[in-house]
């Protein structure tokens, strides 16, 4: 089960993020920017880390953290894109599934969009295509 899934741009800037689990308040929160500041910073350093220690010539990506708590599954696009999504502990890696949600809901809302700058999604229609596609794959409630 998807309890959140976030857009890093190649920057960190956050593009999108959406909280899968039912909560009281969906307002905006300066402590939710904070953790997704240090979750980027989090994955910027594993990669770097794993990088410096793999052998040279061989691409080593960060591809699930697993925690107690929560795994956290990463897929980084050819343009420096970061899909992560924060599921329930022990599952099973999502990268085909987020590849295909860059594919089919990113490429097909925001890479085409003539309204998308780079700058949020607002108005691509991503946010509705995630929700959807998350669905239909039955990993939300």
């Amino acid at each position: 089960m998807i309890y959140e899934l976030c857009v890093y741009a190649r920057t960190g800037h956050n593009l999108f993020s959406h909280n899968f689990l039912p909560s009281p308040s969906t307002a905006y929160d300066s402590e939710d920017s904070e953790r997704q500041k240090l979750v980027f910073g989090l994955l910027f350093s594993l990669k770097e880390l794993a990088t410096s220690l793999a052998p040279e010539g061989v691409r080593c990506p960060v591809e699930v953290v697993r925690t107690d708590a929560a795994d956290v599954h990463v897929f980084e696009t050819a343009t420096g894109l970061r899909f992560v999504a924060f599921t329930s502990p022990s599952t099973p890696s999502l990268l085909p599934v987020l590849k295909r949600m860059h594919a089919e809901v990113w490429v097909e809302t925001v890479a085409k969009s003539p309204l998308w700058r780079g700058e949020g999604v607002e108005g691509t229609g991503f946010g509705e295509g995630i929700v959807k596609f998350v669905k239909s794959e039955g990993l939300s409630e």
